[in-house]
């Protein structure tokens, strides 16, 4: 005797759907997320947490909330981000948006240029034309033009020594365990001035011998000011460390620019970087 046959069960033809928030949500969320970015960028000392922002809360508007949703949260970061421009805090008021871009600019003219230019001078010419151009952009749109300070290095390992060309960046510091020298080198032009300058850039070349270290910095370590107006003495901390540890350089300075700086904090973005030269290799730090 046959049996009837069960019949399987339908496959469900519900979707996931991701359902936007009430309009009173959101407003609670976008105010929440940008008051943790400003703490955030207050302890940081940076205005790049305010880029962030601007970037993300109109994508996130845009993937979860309704077209008029992600109207008021463009609004809304339009409004934060002209309030921070015009008041003149942060990092980012400072130098504005057109400093990222043009930072943005050298960062991938130097990652194709390296591979392709033969010396520190052709890199650096291909730099500079970098900045040129941006610059040439964004005067068409009436935005200020930017320049570029950097320091170049080429780390000859077989010959123990380092090529550099420096285009208006702070010097470099070479430390042992009994003494600090900056290396003699000529401070050319910044990137996107070469135009100006009376010669073109040329290398340095300085000993790099194991067992010493190369401290490398921005001018928001030796821009940090006192509550007087005086400017951070990286020099002379270097000199006399005291208890400055070697091994943790620059943690130790960092530290030490806050702390000479007090409640007047460094406003500008402190990079600090260590290459050290143990007897066979080089390290970062």
């Amino acid at each position: 005797m046959s049996r009837p046959r069960r019949r399987r069960p339908a496959a469900s033809s519900t979707r996931e759907t991701i359902q936007p928030p009430g309009t009173g949500q959101l407003v609670v969320r976008m105010v929440t997320v940008t008051l943790l970015v400003a703490v955030v960028g207050s302890l940081a000392n940076s205005g790049m947490a305010l880029v962030g922002l601007l970037v993300f809360l109109p994508a996130a508007a845009a993937a979860q909330c309704t077209v008029r949703q992600t109207a008021l949260v463009c609004a809304w970061t339009a409004l934060i981000g002209s309030a921070a421009f015009l008041t003149g805090g942060g990092d980012v008021a400072r130098k504005g948006l057109a400093a990222v871009g043009a930072a943005f600019a050298v960062l991938g003219s130097f990652r194709e240029a390296a591979h392709r230019e033969p010396t520190l001078t052709g890199l650096v010419d291909a730099l500079d034309a970098s900045v040129v151009r941006h610059n040439s952009y964004v005067a068409r749109r009436g935005d200020d033009e930017r320049f570029v300070t950097v320091l170049i290095l080429n780390i000859d390992d077989a010959r123990n020594e380092v090529q550099a060309i420096n285009c208006g960046h702070v010097p470099p510091h070479l430390l042992d365990a009994d003494s600090v020298i900056t290396p003699p080198l000529d401070s050319g032009a910044p990137l996107g001035l070469a135009a100006l300058a009376a010669e073109p850039a040329t290398p340095g070349r300085f000993a790099f011998p194991g067992g010493t270290a190369l401290l490398l910095t921005t001018d928001g370590l030796t821009e940090s000011r006192a509550a007087d107006g005086a400017f951070y003495p990286l020099d002379e901390r270097l000199a006399d460390p005291g208890d400055l540890p070697r091994s943790d350089l620059p943690r130790a300075l960092n530290e030490d620019a806050h702390a000479y700086a007090g409640k007047a904090a460094p406003h500008d973005d402190v990079a600090i970087l260590t290459v050290r030269r143990p007897h066979r290799s080089c390290t970062l730090s």
